[in-house]
């Protein structure tokens, strides 16, 4: 009964300043860098931090109306993990975020993430390791539903935050298995940071 009422002031304590100061819309776009490398392998060489081959880059976008927040967030990767192939990858997400003091902005969402690698000769969609198609319905259904958490820091006409991204096992394939989306391995993720442009 205590862990539970704690649990309900905690809410109340993020929820009332957001009501309080956030704004009923805004969208920022930017720029976003995510660091190819698992968080769980981060602090076993920090010296990878330094070379520019060891980042992903491309775009990202932040939707906000009142708390729902809607991301969607593109890369590029010159040679993926899976086949040493140029890869693009994806990811749309909808949850919700929170604005505390008018500067510091705290959201998480969930949404699949769509990834197309390049053979040479035509682009091919993977899930993990493995190729699962070649046309957009076969990437949809098989994307794996993945979370991303960020921390904005509002800094008038731009923000600039962190992200972490992290799999589950859950697709819309197999829709039916909800269990899978709390089953992923947490240290596999992968840490960002983007700067924004605040247009509204």
């Amino acid at each position: 009964m205590k862990k539970k009422f704690l649990l309900v002031m905690l809410v109340t304590v993020m929820l009332v300043p957001s009501f309080l100061f956030a704004k009923a819309f805004s969208f920022s776009l930017g720029g976003v860098a995510m660091y190819n490398v698992l968080a769980g392998e981060v602090t076993d060489d920090y010296s990878q931090m330094g070379k520019i081959e060891n980042y992903n880059f491309g775009a990202d976008l932040r939707l906000k109306l009142l708390m729902f927040d809607i991301t969607a967030m593109g890369l590029y990767n010159g040679k993926s993990t899976t086949a040493g192939y140029p890869e693009i990858s994806g990811i749309v997400t909808a949850g919700l975020a929170f604005d505390l003091a008018d500067f510091i902005r705290v959201g998480v969402g969930i949404g699949p993430r769509l990834s197309v690698q390049n053979d040479g000769d035509s682009w091919k969609v993977y899930q993990g390791d493995t190729e699962v198609g070649a046309n957009f319905k076969d990437a949809l259904m098989n994307a794996p539903m993945t979370y991303r958490a960020m921390v904005d820091f509002m800094l008038g006409g731009v923000s600039v935050g962190a992200s972490y991204m992290v799999d589950t096992k859950y697709t819309f394939e197999n829709a039916r298995e909800v269990k899978n989306l709390v089953d992923c391995n947490w240290e596999s993720g992968k840490l960002g940071v983007s700067l924004l442009l605040n247009v509204q």
